[in-house]
């Protein structure tokens, strides 16, 4: 019995403090063999990161993934990170994630200029050196996504495919980026300047913007516009946001003329719906998308519609 009481009543690890259990890794050199680093929701300060930088830079360790999600990071964070990323071992970074951080514009102002300076020696030849960029809820606003447009801009440039090449790698999209871009302040200026890269370059191959909660009706046909000649999107995650019958039928129009993109998925914002009726949204039903350019199995979208979580799914 009082074997069994001690066993309850001790302190399970898993109280320890996060701050605390990360200390382990401010403290220990990172051995060579590391290739996978995830640091989310570790409570994070600048301060700390440049401990974890120092020990990286340190040992040889060649990362591929490195996620810090959720901490509490913010732009001299983002310089101290620099460090490592311009060195010659971290070209082979092709995942990074620094989610739910208060870098703000200036932080991704100085990441695209580390990403910039990084891609001659990256591993993949998209021009970035990432297969993953995650930028969710960094306070990011259309300032970010200039400096964002600008790097893809540049990466694009240097680039030696040509456009027919460019149309062949939609099936093989291995070295495309995915690029999540939600919760954040973006508006229609940022989104009408990332929907003109869209149009004519080929480096993203999913793209998340949902919960942007300035977005307008307008930014949603912006953002098709820019995606009727683009060859290389193949996933639209765009929930949360405001949307009208025009954009549906925008939509509809859409996905009659690009038969590239395979997945796109939209919610309406909950307290949207109660100013919705019958007659701003349209009788919806199931679309049959054929793909006569390419010899793959037929696709399909369905709209639903739900009473208290109305939901969109193509």
């Amino acid at each position: 019995f009082y074997f069994f009481f001690l066993m309850i009543r001790r302190p399970p690890r898993s109280t320890q403090s996060r701050s605390s259990a990360a200390s382990d890794v401010y403290k220990r050199q990172v051995h060579d063999n590391l290739i996978e680093l995830n640091l989310s929701r570790m409570k994070i300060s600048s301060h700390l990161l440049q401990k974890v930088v120092d020990n990286l830079t340190k040992g040889k360790a060649k990362l591929e993934t490195l996620v810090l999600d959720y901490n509490m990071i913010d732009n001299e964070g983002i310089m101290a990170l620099g460090i490592y990323l311009a060195m010659e071992r971290a070209q082979k970074l092709n995942h990074f994630s620094i989610s739910g951080n208060p870098i703000g514009d200036v932080g991704v102002q100085n990441l695209c200029k580390i990403l910039q300076a990084r891609t001659k020696g990256a591993s993949l030849d998209n021009g970035i050196g990432l297969k993953y960029l995650g930028l969710s809820e960094t306070k990011l606003s259309d300032s970010g996504i200039f400096a964002l447009v600008n790097l893809f801009e540049r990466a694009a440039s240097s680039k030696t495919t040509n456009a027919q090449n460019s149309k062949a790698a939609v099936v093989e999209n291995e070295e495309k980026l995915t690029l999540d871009l939600s919760k954040n302040l973006l508006t229609e200026s940022g989104i009408n300047v990332l929907a003109g890269f869209l149009s004519h370059d080929e480096i993203i191959a999913s793209l998340n913007l949902s919960h942007n909660p300035s977005l307008d009706t307008k930014c949603f046909g912006l953002i098709l516009n820019g995606l009727l000649s683009n060859y290389s999107v193949t996933t639209l995650i765009y929930e949360d946001n405001i949307i009208d019958r025009e954009n549906l039928n925008h939509l509809n129009r859409f996905l009659s003329i690009n038969y590239v993109i395979t997945r796109i998925s939209i919610t309406i914002p909950h307290l949207m719906y109660s100013l919705l009726n019958s007659k701003t949204i349209p009788v919806l039903s199931l679309i049959h998308i054929s793909e006569p350019t390419r010899l793959l199995s037929i696709s399909y979208a369905v709209f639903c519609l739900k009473k208290k979580n109305p939901f969109f799914y193509f």
